[in-house]
């Protein structure tokens, strides 16, 4: 299983930044795009007598023109708002690339960094001038082969909140990939497997008396891939998103970003309705700071951010739960990359940049630590000037995992 985030502390050196490219002026973009419950049905062809793709899917239409040049065999998009270019000597060309992808150096027990990169950064706080490193609360893994299958994999991405949510966002990436595995064997499909383990993680943490987790928690993004398919289970505002290459031919291959969650913060209207019910308080979002739910009417006890969280038991009681909404999406042929986020990076990048930011190197890896570079130049523009910065982990999957010919119809399970 493949880990990024400590619970020591910050191990790693801050990254410098290079001066910044002058702007070019903004133009039209491709919009982020979030599925219907049906996710994963292809994106029909585009027709002159129909400008938009899909009503449902997209809505880039055929004017919408992009200047996209080729440099080096990748895509370079003019203008973006992307600061800091990727374009990095030294890359691996497309046969190199393939022949990684498929011959990992390590056999069948790990993807090769062509296929998947994970990054995490702690983050900093600003005091009197100075950048104070603090401790890294994100945690980051992927398991492959998982639950005795090679065309199976887990990929996870927890963000802890609270005093002692380091050790929340820990004790999870540990105990999740044991219990979806053993879930699934258990389950008839892996939506119900994915919702059982994340009740009991939750349980577990519970009981675990050394952790402190009644005002402490986590999010979770948790994606399992299976064959040609991918359910998505998300508590909190982590994220989870795709990017495919456009069928629109004036777009020149530009990619659009295709969201796989849906932050879950307590003003949502399901989260809301659900918290007031069990007698909970919302603050509304305002100059101060972002709207957060309370256990009491003078907003003293609480205060958390999201809707739904693994631990947190303070809050457990005014609804908010542990429960993650799953979703299922089947890959396309145009699918590119798939982006798993803590809020440290989409806090400032939308996530249609980040799936542009992401396409630009042939090497997941190096795609992965170039995002995190980029969201924390969004967080601190200015070295000289440091401000307050979250921790920020990323998670790159360049589809395909496996060989097409390689997909086992009936997968077996062990536990």
């Amino acid at each position: 299983m493949g880990c990024e985030g400590s619970k020591d502390g910050p191990k790693v050196k801050e990254l410098e930044f290079d001066d910044q490219p002058t702007p070019e002026p903004a133009q039209p973009e491709p919009e982020s795009v979030a599925l219907p419950p049906t996710m994963g049905d292809p994106l029909p062809e585009a027709s002159p007598t129909s400008p938009i793709v899909s009503k449902e899917v997209v809505s880039i239409v055929e004017d919408d023109v992009f200047e996209v040049t080729m440099e080096r065999g990748k895509m370079k998009y003019k203008p973006s708002k992307v600061s800091l270019m990727y374009h990095q000597p030294g890359e691996m060309s497309s046969p190199t690339e393939m022949v990684h992808r498929f011959f990992p150096a390590m056999g069948n027990q790990t993807f090769s960094k062509a296929i998947v990169g994970l990054e995490s950064q702690f983050g900093q706080m600003a005091c009197e001038g100075t950048a104070v490193p603090k401790t890294n609360q994100d945690r980051g893994c992927f398991t492959f082969p998982f639950a005795g299958a090679t065309t199976q994999a887990l990929f996870c991405v927890f963000d802890g909140h609270g005093e002692h949510g380091h050790w929340v966002s820990e004790f999870v990436m540990v105990h999740m990939p044991t219990c979806v595995e053993r879930e699934l064997a258990k389950r008839a499909t892996p939506e119900e497997a994915l919702k059982h383990a994340f009740i009991k993680v939750t349980a577990m943490l519970k009981k675990e008396t050394s952790i402190k987790s009644t005002q402490s928690g986590t999010t979770g993004a948790v994606v399992l891939c299976r064959d040609d398919h991918l359910w998505v289970a998300n508590v909190g505002d982590s994220r989870a998103v795709v990017g495919r290459r456009s069928p629109i031919a004036a777009h020149k291959g530009r990619l659009i970003a295709i969201n796989l969650t849906e932050d879950q913060k307590p003003d949502t209207p399901v989260e809301m309705v659900r918290i007031l019910d069990c007698g909970g308080f919302i603050s509304p979002e305002d100059e101060n700071g972002p709207c957060r739910v309370y256990e009491t009417s003078d907003l003293s006890e609480g205060g958390l951010t999201l809707g739904r969280a693994i631990g947190d038991f303070c809050l457990e009681k005014v609804g908010v739960i542990c429960e993650p909404v799953v979703s299922k999406y089947q890959f396309h042929s145009d699918d590119q990359v798939v982006v798993l986020g803590s809020d440290g990076i989409f806090e400032f990048i939308t996530n249609q940049e980040v799936v542009e930011l992401a396409s630009q190197n042939a090497s997941a890896s190096r795609a992965c630590a170039s995002l995190v570079k980029e969201a924390m130049h969004r967080w601190c523009p200015d070295n000289a000037n440091p401000l307050y910065r979250d921790d920020i982990t990323a998670c790159i999957i360049h589809p395909p995992l496996w060989l097409l010919e390689r997909i086992e119809h009936t997968p077996t399970y062990t536990i």
